[in-house]
């Protein structure tokens, strides 16, 4: 069985996708190891949102839950741009497993996100010029994949980092460059913890299992029904989706002035889900959002995404929403665990990144996650175009 360990939801569910599009069977767990036989387990965690304490402690307890594993049986997901506590955490997989040497790639030249000469690009710019310079909780203040992971190194773990493509390879994590595929490939070693993208999943899953993904087509869209849509990411993708999808005429229920504010009530927070929620029940289709907003509060991220996922709770009480879709992992994972759906089942990839579960307990109710920085893909017969 491979284990495979994610610090957001929204990565857990993309490694899922990969899963699948391999003919894998795969189970999924929210902070938890799940149950069953299966060729796959994706274990989802929010140890992006922790502090670096939290995430080693969790990440140990995991670790030590799963017990003795070769390292060619586990993968650890991590943020495609380095957000989150990557060295805390590969450091308490590497202490518990008992290996020295470990390969992180979070490229994925095919989406163009490379790096050259230890510094990481996007379509060619460098990381600190894109959109993730202005991240909540992990701006991208430089483009040094060294910089990122020893500022983000929130316990100080004496893991050296080594980038470029020195070989052969030292005590500590190594970040090798990648601008293409083939690259990904080469950043794969024997008898190593392996960590990165999705996109070094799959090829890890190649290399050394013999999985080859193949993308399975499928028609169903789930726009056609009685869906509820929830926003929670504050990416310029997301906000053109949402400006797209208000010309479409689709409903777009977004946070107003006074839910903004630093200090709100209770009761003002759920008489204005209460209205979205009437309103669901007339047209059964609607997307909520806190909005794109400039709020500058302390604390503001964490206060939003718990609004936001208060807002979503009473509606789910007052509509029988048959397609729950999430943007966002932080916003998903709060509202998952709140709601105590902490064993899904993936059964659908739309499409790299974008996955459909079932809730266990729950046969009219289906998840679709998607992490904000991804496009929505362009459904069949879909009135809302994500691409536009």
């Amino acid at each position: 069985m491979i284990t495979i360990l994610a610090d957001d939801i929204t990565g857990a569910a993309e490694i899922a996708g990969v899963c699948l599009r391999c003919g894998l069977t795969v189970s999924f767990g929210i902070n938890k190891i799940p149950t069953g036989t299966t060729q796959a387990r994706v274990i989802a965690t929010d140890s992006r949102s922790m502090s670096a304490q939290e995430a080693r402690m969790l990440h140990r307890e995991l670790a030590e839950a799963i017990g003795s594993v070769l390292p060619q049986n586990v993968f650890k997901k991590t943020d495609s741009v380095l957000r989150g506590h990557i060295i805390d955490e590969l450091d308490e997989w590497m202490t518990v497993l008992g290996l020295d040497e470990a390969v992180l790639q979070p490229a994925n030249p095919v989406a163009g996100r490379t790096i050259q000469d230890g510094r990481y690009h996007i379509d060619g710019i460098e990381l600190h010029d894109t959109d993730f310079r202005n991240d909540s909780d992990f701006p991208a203040w430089t483009s040094s994949v060294e910089g990122l992971l020893m500022e983000r190194n929130g316990s100080h773990a004496s893991r050296k980092v080594y980038t470029g493509n020195a070989l052969p390879l030292k005590k500590g994590i190594h970040v090798p460059d990648c601008q293409t595929v083939e690259e990904l490939k080469r950043s794969i070693f024997k008898n190593v913890l392996h960590a990165g993208s999705a996109a070094f999943f799959a090829t890890w899953l190649e290399v050394v299992h013999d999985y080859i993904p193949k993308p399975k087509p499928h028609a169903f869209n789930p726009l056609q029904g009685r869906f509820l849509m929830v926003c929670g990411s504050k990416h310029t993708q997301s906000e053109k989706y949402l400006l797209n999808s208000k010309k479409k005429g689709l409903a777009v229920a977004e946070f107003p002035e006074e839910l903004l504010q630093e200090v709100i009530t209770e009761e003002h927070l759920y008489e204005w889900a209460d209205n979205q929620a009437e309103f669901w029940g007339r047209t059964g289709q609607m997307i909520v959002t806190q909005g794109h907003r400039n709020v500058t509060f302390p604390g503001h991220a964490e206060a939003l995404r718990k609004r936001l996922s208060e807002v979503v709770i009473r509606m789910l009480e007052q509509c029988a929403v048959g397609e729950l879709l999430l943007e966002g992992g932080a916003t998903s994972f709060a509202l998952l665990e709140k709601q105590g759906w902490t064993t899904l089942k993936p059964i659908l990839e739309f499409s790299p990144g974008i996955v459909r579960m079932a809730v266990a307990g729950k046969p009219n109710l289906f998840i679709t996650l998607k992490p904000g920085s991804y496009p929505w893909p362009t459904w069949e017969n879909d009135t809302n175009d994500s691409n536009a």
